[in-house]
């Protein structure tokens, strides 16, 4: 597990805990006036993904759920740490549309969405625009594997240069020696698309359309800021294994 990995789970465990220690009273107050005895609980599964078409991380790291269940009587260490494996051991009613995204408070550096090619493929339906974001430039190191990259989304070096030298209104003999005018392309039409339609920006920030309720994020606990969960400005760029592993990241800007 990397550092990157444990802090994320650490933010979260911090959450659940301080949220169920009554640190978030306003915010319950606010939204949930209604709900008594409203607890968080740590999203530890996976959840199925009609993009992705199998089971993924859903958007929401913790979700609500009304209960008898006392402040500081859980079986766990702190007292206060729900999970969902603790669900079976106490009487509760998952509170619906609940999940909450949560980010840890010092990181500028998470992810929003990654796309796999399978999921990018689904969502945008455009293969020489996800590989054309995850080609290699003359300036990287890696540029020998282009060709591969460009397999493995089904396309020949030849349809690649064609179709972007027209997408891109460049001369056939110049794009084919111009790889970061591609790269350039095709990430800021990813952004372009995400912004214009409802359906990307959705899968991207919020997973409504992707996941089942309590599992997409309906709120957000960013910068210690604990809210409705919104939109915000970023950059599309590359996982770091780009032919074995070929993934396309949205990251705030």
């Amino acid at each position: 597990m990397n550092k990157g990995t444990r802090d994320g789970d650490r933010a979260e465990e911090d959450f659940v805990v301080d949220f169920n220690s009554g640190a978030f009273l306003a915010f319950s107050e606010r939204y949930f006036p209604g709900v008594t005895n409203l607890r968080a609980v740590r999203v530890t599964s996976y959840q199925f993904s009609s993009l992705s078409n199998g089971h993924v991380k859903p958007k929401a790291d913790a979700f609500l759920i009304s209960t008898d269940i006392q402040r500081g009587c859980t079986d766990s260490s702190s007292g206060q740490l729900l999970t969902e494996e603790d669900l079976s051991e106490f009487p509760h009613r998952v509170i619906a549309n609940s999940g909450i995204s949560i980010k840890h408070p010092d990181s500028e550096k998470y992810q929003i969405h990654k796309f796999t090619r399978t999921s990018f493929l689904t969502l945008f339906g455009d293969p020489f625009l996800g590989a054309g974001a995850l080609v290699y430039t003359k300036n990287e190191l890696k540029i020998a594997e282009n060709r591969e990259i460009l397999k493995g989304w089904g396309i020949s070096v030849g349809e690649f240069e064609r179709e972007l030298s027209g997408r891109t209104q460049t001369p056939l003999h110049q794009i084919a020696n111009d790889y970061k005018l591609i790269q350039r392309h095709c990430l800021a039409e990813i952004k372009r698309q995400i912004l214009s339609d409802r359906t990307k920006l959705d899968v991207v920030f919020f997973g409504q359309t992707t996941f089942k309720s309590p599992y997409f994020a309906k709120y957000s606990y960013i910068k210690r800021v604990l809210g409705i969960a919104t939109a915000s400005d970023f950059n599309v760029t590359q996982g770091s294994d780009r032919l074995n592993d070929p993934t396309i990241v949205v990251k705030p800007r």
